[in-house]
């Protein structure tokens, strides 16, 4: 990298201008306390233009000299006419080599690459050669989160939304995958509940043809999401019925039927009576648990009062 070290006024630096910028970290603390006490140690890069400078590497260090008060920073500078694409690559690589990107970070260096190398092979050689990933599969899939809505990108660095779920959200309008991903968080839902969710969401709005925004504003769905009196465990559960009894309205009204038998039919804890699959079978299951001769005895009595109970025929007598 063929450079000057100069010390230029921050006032001469458009650090507006985010053309190179990897890092999410907007914060300085440390970085100034660092600088207070031992100067900077490792310059930032800037590009020279025709109105003055733009930063290639080092916008939080140069953001920490200006909070320190300093007119001006020790920067290595690039020669105006310096190849776009090295300057792509340096930035990528003062940020990869320094610590692990988190997903966003990768999404813009990817990114970032693929504007200035199109030959796929070459890009995963490059890639390597930076400390980033380059399977080709994999960096197509993060090089799309770059589009995603800013709570949406928020929510990838504190891994409150999985890769997985954030490209699909990625593959949804920005209000949707917004509405969606603030709904996740609230609720602080991993992974498997997330994806659930997601899939019912989207079932019913293709099976109503309404809207996502309009399903979750809903009345119903509304009142359970905003219930003061519901905890976040009370509230994830009754947000999941919810969406499956309006997802499978058959379902829901066969199991509430069922239990409401169950109840009648005063099993006990130790005697279980599952229901066929679905609903869609005519095959009933029975278990139950004994640890002697007379809880067995217990369960053959209440077995033969089962069979002679009225209710267990109205239970499995479905219209």
């Amino acid at each position: 990298m063929q450079h000057k070290i100069e010390k230029i006024p921050i006032g001469d630096i458009d650090t507006g201008d985010d053309t190179y910028r990897i890092t999410t970290d907007t914060s300085t603390g440390a970085l100034e306390a660092s600088i207070r006490r031992l100067g900077l140690l490792n310059p930032p890069v800037l590009l020279k233009t025709t109105s003055g400078f733009s930063p290639v590497s080092g916008f939080r260090r140069i953001r920490a000299c200006e909070k320190l008060g300093r007119e001006s920073v020790g920067s290595r500078v690039l020669a105006e006419k310096y190849p776009v694409c090295k300057c792509a690559m340096i930035a990528i690589c003062e940020n990869s080599m320094q610590r692990a990107l988190n997903l966003v970070e990768m999404s813009r260096a990817l990114n970032m690459l693929s504007a200035h190398v199109s030959d796929v092979p070459t890009r995963l050689r490059i890639a390597l050669d930076l400390g980033l990933p380059n399977n080709a599969r994999y960096m197509e899939k993060v090089a799309s989160l770059s589009g995603l809505p800013g709570n949406v990108k928020d929510a990838v660095i504190d891994e409150s939304v999985s890769l997985s779920m954030a490209l699909a959200l990625a593959c949804m309008a920005p209000e949707e995958s917004t509405i969606l991903c603030t709904l996740f968080c609230d609720l602080k839902i991993g992974l498997n509940k997330q994806q659930e969710m997601f899939t019912l969401i989207n079932e019913i709005s293709a099976r109503e043809d309404i809207s996502i925004p309009s399903l979750l504003s809903d009345t119903d769905f509304y009142s359970i999401r905003t219930n003061p009196d519901f905890d976040r465990t009370r509230k994830r559960q009754a947000i999941r019925n919810y969406l499956k009894q309006r997802r499978y309205p058959n379902i829901s009204k066969s199991q509430e039927r069922f239990e409401a038998y169950k109840q009648r039919l005063n099993l006990g804890h130790s005697i279980k009576l599952e229901p066929p699959p679905y609903f869609e079978g005519k095959d009933y299951g029975l278990k139950f648990r004994f640890s002697n001769l007379s809880e067995l005895k217990t369960h053959t009595s209440t077995l033969c009062d089962l069979v002679e109970n009225p209710d267990l025929e109205k239970m499995m007598t479905r219209s």
